[in-house]
């Protein structure tokens, strides 16, 4: 049998832990996000220098 209902502090604690998830990894990506711009490019500081 499926349990059909969901108690809704468990329903919060997992809306909470979803949203948390979701900021933890923007947070990330905020902080790295030149390694990983220069990952998906494949050009460091001096091919940034050369467009200029």
């Amino acid at each position: 049998m499926i349990p059909l209902y969901v108690d809704p502090t468990a329903g919060g604690m997992l809306l909470q832990v979803l949203l948390g998830g979701v900021a933890g990894i923007a947070v990330v990506v905020r902080l790295f996000w030149y390694r990983i711009k220069t990952a998906l490019t494949g050009r460091g500081r001096s091919g940034d220098r050369e467009d200029r």
